[in-house]
């Protein structure tokens, strides 16, 4: 009977990658980070930082940064739940727009019968 050993392949990576340090002795805030994250984090507070400077003189600048940080928080804890492997992001939500429309017609379907 043979002995199986583990074999190690250099250019395979199916394991995930996390940023979570700026250099050896700084680490990033709620690390680790990845590109899902990074990009709906930082896509939010630039659009709260935005929306609160065009509407700075309207009295609801303060609402609007407060619901901004809101929504950019939310969206980036989901975003954090994004799995990295298969299956990916446009097939869950292809999937997820065919459960709901699908059920839709079905039950459409059989209440006209």
């Amino acid at each position: 009977m043979a002995e199986e050993t583990a074999r190690v392949f250099a250019e395979v990576r199916d394991f995930p990658i996390y940023i979570s340090h700026i250099d050896e002795n700084t680490r990033m805030w709620f690390a680790p980070w990845r590109i899902w994250d990074g990009l709906t984090a930082l896509t939010g507070v630039g659009l709260t930082v935005l929306s609160t400077w065009h509407w700075l003189n309207s009295g609801f600048a303060a609402v609007i940064f407060v619901c901004g940080a809101a929504a950019t928080a939310g969206a980036t804890t989901l975003a954090r739940q994004v799995p990295i492997h298969r299956p990916t992001l446009p097939y869950r939500v292809l999937w997820l727009s065919q459960c709901v429309f699908g059920t839709q017609r079905r039950s459409t379907a059989r209440a006209r019968r």
